[in-house]
């Protein structure tokens, strides 16, 4: 699956191309247009005289003119700062981030073109020697490998810092706007029909400056400012690997803060430690729930002590003047009817049979009326009974003792054996 993805994301890296026609189409006619751009500020700051005879400094027994830095800032630093805003509004969207284009999940993908073409160019310079199709081949491949790094620096969650990505745009146009300042500046990098004109706008003396200050020759420049590009780029790359792998070794982040465009850190697979971890808790949990009485779903389960009367009873026993008295059972039956059955001792079936008789915490609580209709099939759940003669009729004698009806010629109680007084 791995494998598959990133030979799909390769195939993307290589479809960007069709939409990066922009960057190899603009240096071509950047190419054209800083050369005219160049002979047109020369060819104004030439009207000024004074600008060349004002003297700033002097470096290595070379002068340097008002004239001088002004040319410097319009020829270097204009055109740079100009390359910055158009490569990120190419490699941007309007929030900002990262084109979605550019955004694989590999993002190193996105310098393997590029890559492979300069490593190319390099080769076939051992080989066969510098030739000027082959550097104008490394100076497009350069441009693309910075463009590349942009959007990879973009990507990535380590030394992802976008002013320094426009920095380094900056740097590499500068560095490339050198190299066409120098071979302007030199009969034997201009046509003959040309040369002229690089002279009266103070090109080729500045050039010269150049050269003598750098103590290298014109092609040795000219491979110089191509190649500062590419060593920028990879000396990023390197420090941006290295700094990544720190940030794997220290992962998982606690907080990790990205922008919309950079995809997440790279972490060891916690999953599943997490799952132990919420598997463990879990059992705990109904560990303590078993311990604590109640079921997984939060109902509590019946008390051991289910015999407990509820708040509401009084622990008195009312007998009304209509109801019939029944017979209290003998001391033995009462303490087995108190006593109830546990959940322990009880399987499925039996409790499923006695459930007619057996008193549940609910229905311990039900009304004096229902007590009294199920009177005859209920044990006696106290010892006190509290009688209510008043609503009697007058002609019938009642037991003091249990409340069992009596004739009137009865000395004992036929229920209880107790004597009749008077």
């Amino acid at each position: 699956m791995e494998r598959g993805r990133l030979g799909l994301e390769l195939r993307e890296s290589a479809a960007l191309l069709r939409t990066e026609t922009w960057l190899f189409v603009g240096v071509a006619l950047a190419w054209v247009v800083y050369g005219g751009w160049v002979l047109a500020t020369g060819l104004l700051l030439a009207q000024f005289p004074a600008l060349e005879r004002t003297v700033l400094a002097t470096l290595g027994g070379q002068t340097v003119s008002l004239r001088t830095v002004l040319a410097a800032g319009l020829w270097l630093v204009g055109p740079s700062l100009a390359a910055v805003v158009l490569v990120n509004r190419r490699l941007r969207n309007s929030y900002g981030n990262l084109a979605d284009a550019y955004r694989l999940d590999h993002p190193s993908l996105l310098l393997a073109i590029p890559g492979s073409v300069l490593l190319g160019c390099l080769l076939v310079s051992l080989i066969l020697g510098q030739r000027r199709p082959l550097t104008v081949v490394a100076l497009f491949g350069t441009v693309h490998l910075v463009v590349r790094t942009v959007a990879y620096g973009h990507r990535v969650y380590t030394l992802s810092v976008p002013p320094f990505l426009s920095l380094l745009v900056c740097v590499s146009a500068v560095s490339l706007s050198a190299g066409v300042v120098l071979q302007m500046g030199t009969a034997a990098g201009v046509l003959s029909a040309l040369s002229p004109w690089p002279t009266r706008a103070g090109v080729s003396p500045l050039a010269e400056t150049a050269l003598q200050l750098l103590g290298v020759g014109l092609s040795q420049a000219t491979q110089l400012s191509i190649a500062v590009p590419g060593v920028l780029a990879s000396a990023y790359l390197f420090v941006q690997l290295l700094a990544g792998t720190a940030v794997r070794i220290r992962a998982p982040l606690s907080n990790p803060q990205r922008r919309p465009d950079q995809r997440f850190p790279i972490m060891p697979p916690v999953g599943v430690a997490q799952n132990g971890d919420e598997s463990t808790a879990t059992e705990r949990a109904v560990d303590a729930t078993l311990d604590s009485g109640t079921s997984g779903d939060g109902s509590e389960t019946e008390d051991a002590d289910s015999d407990a009367e509820p708040p509401g009873h009084t622990g008195t026993r009312v007998f009304s003047p209509d109801e019939a008295p029944a017979a209290e059972p003998a001391a033995h039956e009462s303490v087995q009817g108190n006593a109830q059955p546990s959940d322990a001792d009880t399987d499925p079936e039996t409790a499923a049979d006695d459930s007619s008789t057996d008193t549940d915490p609910e229905t311990a609580g039900r009304d004096d009326t229902d007590e009294a209709d199920s009177a005859t099939d209920e044990a006696w759940m106290d010892d006190t009974s509290v009688f209510t003669p008043g609503g009697r009729d007058a002609d019938q004698s009642y037991c003091s003792e249990c409340g069992e009806s009596l004739s009137s010629d009865a000395n004992t109680c036929p229920s209880c054996g107790d004597s009749v007084d008077g």
